[in-house]
């Protein structure tokens, strides 16, 4: 999706390198860089998309081809810039955490490209998600001292936070029924909906409820793609043509059930309302809070929680003995692969449920000083059970 939008918006020769990148040389020679003596390079690529664990050896100790490239040096000397997107994840999935080892540990690595790699390149770093505590795992991993930081205010006046106890549980399907305008126009149409992403850590309930929503939408509108759901272990072809249904200005899709693989670098031009289902902490809620509102007319940004999180006390958070006491996404014990959802519930996501104001407490998570911190406009929107 990304490489299609470089090559379609900047005319950018753009080639994704990931685990699906054919690994023969003759594509290599072709697409990405031809090592012969005063190639010209003409047709290659200007730019790659490449996944953290592509620079580095495999699990098993064998270098991907891209890291073999890393080591030649006429592909060194064309190297100009190393932008890393989504930087936070260097927080959150490339180092140990709470007791679980680290999901992608080649996100913590970037250090040792800088020492190897040409000190000329210039490295630049994005991410929308920068607490206090995020910037100082990036200053101590890689970035050091000598940094310029560009933030900008992640509490937008146009989006409107709301919180959600739902009635009994998760699996009670009924309560997922106030993301469908009600009552819904006689003869209405695509644009009478507003656009929903709903972000689900299981995807067996994702399907569930994608369904069971299908079955109580205008009967005009069921098994049309009306409702859609989305995890990444789904087809490449499937998921292609949901996200397109999904973000297409007339796609067919309104109410896209997903996993966190919709919640980070994608671009959707006009969800109205994205939802948490269930307590993540608050860089992952703004990440997904991100999707919606791209085009600052106003949304709003849910969290749906279970009955049982509001008999969590903040005090079991306090444990000093732990030794990420401190870390404001912290659970109240160490975790290991079993732990359930009560275990890992997050202090950060919990405080957000609790706060008086979740707009003045999200701002002090993310140490933001702008003066719009505290801002919100009216939001209109079609008449909905929300």
């Amino acid at each position: 999706l990304q490489v299609t939008s470089f090559l379609d918006k900047y005319g950018i020769n753009t080639v994704a390198v990931n685990q699906d990148t054919p690994r023969n040389k003759e594509y290599w020679k072709k697409h990405i860089h031809d090592g012969a003596i005063n190639s010209s390079q003409l047709g290659t690529a200007q730019h790659l998309i490449v996944t953290a664990e592509q620079l580095f050896k495999s699990p098993e100790g064998h270098f991907t081809r891209l890291a073999l490239l890393l080591r030649d040096h006429t592909f060194r000397r064309r190297l100009l810039h190393i932008n890393i997107d989504e930087v936070h994840f260097v927080h959150y999935l490339g180092r140990d955490r709470f007791g679980l080892s680290a999901f992608r540990p080649s996100w913590g690595r970037f250090s040792e490209l800088k020492i190897t790699l040409p000190r000329t390149l210039i490295w630049n770093a994005f991410t929308a998600t920068c607490p206090d505590h995020v910037k100082h795992t990036l200053e101590l991993s890689f970035l050091g001292s000598e940094y310029s930081l560009v933030q900008r205010c992640t509490n937008r006046p146009s989006i409107i936070y709301a919180r959600h106890c739902v009635v009994g549980n998760f699996d009670v399907l009924q309560n997922y029924l106030c993301f469908i305008r009600s009552p819904f126009p006689t003869n209405g149409s695509l644009q009478d909906q507003p656009r929903v992403l709903l972000f689900f850590d299981s995807n067996a309930l994702a399907l569930r409820v994608s369904r069971y929503l299908d079955k109580h939408i205008p009967e005009q509108f069921r098994a049309t793609g009306f409702v859609r759901h989305y995890y990444s272990t789904m087809s490449p072809q499937y998921l292609q043509i949901a996200h397109d249904e999904f973000t297409r200005p007339d796609g067919s899709c309104c109410i896209l059930c997903a996993t966190s693989a919709e919640s980070t670098g994608v671009d959707f031009p006009d969800v109205r309302i994205t939802v948490n289902v269930g307590i993540v902490d608050e860089s992952e809620s703004d990440q997904r809070k991100g999707r919606g509102d791209r085009d600052e007319r106003g949304g709003i940004h849910v969290t749906l929680f279970e009955p049982w999180v509001l008999n969590v006390k903040l005090e079991e958070f306090n444990d000093e003995s732990l030794p990420f006491h401190n870390d404001p996404d912290r659970p109240r014990t160490v975790l290991k692969l079993g732990s359930n959802k009560r275990e890992r519930v997050p202090h950060s996501g919990i405080a957000a449920i609790l706060a008086p104001c979740i707009r003045e407490y999200k701002a002090n998570y993310f140490a933001n000083c702008s003066p719009s911190r505290m801002s919100n406009f009216t939001l209109s929107l079609p008449s909905s059970n929300i």
